[in-house]
């Protein structure tokens, strides 16, 4: 169903939705499903940055327009509560690529407008929205550099990587008050995009090129940016990786997504050694948080053929507990932009992502580009989801709003599908990576279902009528 916008581009969903396993990844982990306390949605928009904030959420979002010579963005802030209304809207102007971080001492936040423009400036706004001050980053008249390259919060403010007039790497340390503490030279010549946070220890953990050759390394350096050890990335799982989606600070040690042709999830202690990696090749997991108890939900994509959200949740040692996924049956979900924790609530989180809508595709988009002037045409979507428990022992959870028999089942040549809901429902069936491999709308309230072409196995299927769902499990013996 397409997500209807009113003239303020916004709303709140009425109802609690609860979405069941779309296309389990490995059938051995458990499936639990998703619960929508709210969504909303914004139309040609892309999401940049999520921030959770005591009385609900900032996102920085960019419409990206076409002038005839090139595509550019103009962004805003934009200030949620805690129901996912919209309460407010700051223009940040032109500009890609925004920071948007917390003090670690205050209720004030940090905002990075463009970090890839000219401007290349950063402003401070306390709890009530007030812009405190706006500091210049930029080294010298003559600076040709990108800007902002990666942030964090420090202890008494903040650290940025940022390239200078030469194209080199550096480490710059400000305090709270927007002041250079000290610089710290950390590699020659800009090689790709770094990664860094700050650890408990008062020091960093950076991820970035070396060179070329052996590609990029995580390294950890002390409070006097020292550095400790560093680690090729490539060593952790023996392919080539060009970089992290995500480094947090866990429990004896770090958590980091590889960004490479074998994407995976890596546990380093606090000596470099690491810990145990879990991979699968069907997702690309962005982001991460570590729960109370010490266990680990991250936040992906599924199979770029369809693009549901995927959610893993794994223990302290990295094997997985759980996974769940979220379908947009109108549109592909592109890329997840953040994920906070609600406070005060278990297995409860508000994610940001961008999905192209019915008939979107940033490839189509941009190749049709013919007018003087374009809007992008993907979307900017938020929510807050509840990861619902459940015991099904295959992983395989079959979640029934829509009233439908489907037999026989282990079924040969043929399936048979009673539905009094026929109009408008669709019949797809999965395989158990989340590849779509066959798709046909019922036509009549009894509907047949050629199976010959299916190997022996197991599948699932999925009958779709408005917003009613049946999905199970169904079995081919030839």
């Amino acid at each position: 169903m397409k997500i209807k916008i009113s003239n303020k581009k916004r709303f709140v969903l009425a109802i609690v939705l609860f979405i069941g396993t779309i296309c389990p990844i490995k059938a051995q982990i458990p499936t639990l499903p998703v619960q929508f306390d709210w969504q909303t949605c914004m139309e040609q928009q892309m999401s940049l940055r999520l921030l959770d904030i005591n009385d609900g959420f900032f996102a920085i979002n960019t419409d990206f327009l076409h002038d005839g010579a090139y595509i550019y963005g103009y962004q805003q802030l934009l200030k949620y509560n805690l129901q996912g209304e919209l309460e407010w809207k700051k223009d940040l102007g032109d500009g890609y690529g925004s920071f948007l971080i917390k003090d670690n001492n205050s209720r004030d936040y940090y905002l990075v407008p463009d970090r890839t423009g000219d401007k290349k400036v950063i402003m401070k706004f306390n709890q009530y929205d007030e812009l405190v001050w706006t500091k210049n980053l930029t080294l010298d008249d003559n600076y040709t550099g990108n800007g902002v390259i990666a942030i964090t919060a420090t202890e008494n403010g903040f650290a940025t990587i940022s390239d200078d007039t030469a194209k080199n790497f550096n480490l710059y340390q400000y305090n709270s008050d927007g002041e250079l503490l000290n610089t710290h030279h950390i590699i020659d010549f800009n090689r790709g995009n770094p990664n860094i946070i700050s650890t408990s220890d008062n020091g960093f953990l950076i991820t970035t090129s070396i060179d070329f050759s052996n590609g990029p390394v995580i390294l950890k350096m002390n409070a006097n940016k020292e550095i400790e050890w560093s680690v090729p990335l490539k060593e952790i799982n023996q392919t080539p990786v060009s970089g992290t989606y995500f480094l947090i600070e866990v429990e004896g040690g770090f958590l980091m997504s590889l960004i490479s042709t074998k994407p995976c999830i890596a546990k380093i202690n606090h000596q470099g050694v690491v810990d145990w990696t879990y991979s699968d090749d069907n997702v690309r997991l962005f982001r991460a948080l570590e729960t109370n108890n010490g266990n680990i939900v991250c936040f992906g994509e599924v199979n770029p053929s369809n693009f549901p959200i995927y959610i893993l949740t794994l223990n302290a040692s990295g094997k997985p507990l759980s996974q769940s996924f979220i379908d947009n049956n109108d549109g592909k979900f592109l890329y997840i932009s953040g994920v906070v924790p609600v406070k005060d609530k278990d297995n409860t989180y508000v994610i940001s992502a961008e999905y192209a809508g019915a008939g979107g595709d940033i490839t189509t988009f941009c190749n049709s580009i013919e007018n003087e002037f374009y809007n992008y045409h993907d979307d900017f979507w938020l929510a807050q989801i509840t990861l619902k428990k459940g015991d099904d022992s295959d992983g395989i959870d079959e979640y029934n709003t829509l009233q439908a028999t489907v037999y026989p089942n282990p079924a040969a040549d043929y399936m048979l599908i009673e539905c009094a809901e026929y109009e408008n429902a669709t019949f797809v069936v999965y395989d158990l990576v989340g590849r779509v491999l066959y798709r046909q709308l019922l036509n009549g309230e009894k509907s047949y279902i050629n199976t010959s072409g299916f190997k022996n196995g197991m599948y699932v299927y999925q009958i779709q009528s408005n917003d009613k769902k049946n999905i199970g499990k169904m079995v081919i013996t030839h």
